[in-house]
């Protein structure tokens, strides 16, 4: 590692992780909720409005109010993980490829939270990135399994294109 370099390696790399996993795991919590509400709506069409049906409608509603603001809590900690540590990302490519990079290193963290502007400089910052940490020697031609995209279709009995 450069010395200078932001450590990528352990707490924060592993932090984001989880918490991307956690997200996941939610937002599979909140699919289920979603389930169980409309299968209590369509039982209040069913069956009519009654007690034991409102309630069990009234309850599954709840249940999707809680599951939605865990899930939100969960995207806002994994957002402000991700900005810290894709800005710290563009640090340590600032040092491979000095002077080399677009944006500035704050764009890294703010250009995701910035309207408009997410749509494309977080694409550019990431390119930078790569590009920044990226060897020397040219890209590998695509093999066999990406064939069919960005050139003639591959012969799978020899290496010419198909029909030759």
């Amino acid at each position: 590692m450069p010395v200078g370099a932001a450590d990528l390696r352990r707490g924060l790399r592993i932090a984001l992780s989880v918490l991307l996993s956690v997200c996941v795991v939610v937002l599979l919590f909140v699919f289920w909720a979603r389930v169980e509400q409309r299968s209590a709506i369509q039982a209040v069409i069913d069956d009519g409005v009654s007690g034991s049906v409102v309630d069990d409608a009234n309850s599954a509603d709840s249940f999707v109010l809680g599951t939605q603001l865990v899930y939100f809590l969960a995207l806002a900690a994994t957002s402000a993980l991700w900005a810290v540590w894709f800005r710290r990302a563009r640090l340590n490519a600032e040092l491979f490829a000095p002077g080399t990079h677009r944006m500035g290193t704050g764009w890294a963290a703010g250009a995701w939270f910035t309207p408009v502007v997410n749509l494309w400089f977080p694409k550019q910052i990431v390119n930078d990135i790569y590009r920044a940490s990226a060897p020397a020697y040219p890209p590998a031609q695509p093999g066999p399994a990406a064939g069919g995209w960005g050139g003639p279709p591959q012969n799978p009995y020899g290496n010419g294109p198909a029909g030759h």
